[in-house]
């Protein structure tokens, strides 16, 4: 789904929605996190992983530098260095934190979990369209 997705994300962010893009993609992360842990036959289990699969295309890093490098095209390094450097931070938090999940909550409250985790994780003024920098 990742894949199938990507020419038209690419699309969108060509045409200056990338802050749109990446906050759809947020969203409907979650719902797909949310969905997931409520399935209860196999038709539910695909739906869920259709749409992260649209929320990777969406948020990773792929669009992710492509808005930066839009954005901001004399300082795109200095976004990309910091965007990569925090992935990986976040990176070596989240493994942890669903070692400790899935124990403790189980696999559908792991889900839970990710599904607020995305969405109020997420830094509130990408949702109404607002800027985040100093115009």
């Amino acid at each position: 789904m990742w894949g199938a997705c990507s020419y038209a994300v690419g699309a969108a962010i060509d045409r200056g929605h990338g802050r749109m893009v990446m906050t759809g993609g947020a969203v409907l992360g979650s719902l797909g996190f949310a969905l997931w842990s409520q399935a209860s036959a196999a038709w539910m289990l695909y739906a869920a992983w259709a749409m992260l699969g649209a929320a990777m295309a969406m948020t990773l890093y792929d669009p992710a530098f492509v808005v930066l490098t839009k954005r901001y095209p004399q300082r795109y390094r200095q976004g990309i260095t910091a965007l990569t450097l925090v992935g990986g931070f976040a990176s070596t938090l989240s493994f942890p934190a669903v070692a400790w999940a899935m124990p403790a909550l189980g696999w559908r409250g792991a889900c839970v979990g990710a599904a607020w985790g995305g969405r109020c994780g997420n830094p509130p003024c990408r949702g109404a369209g607002q800027r985040c920098d100093p115009a």
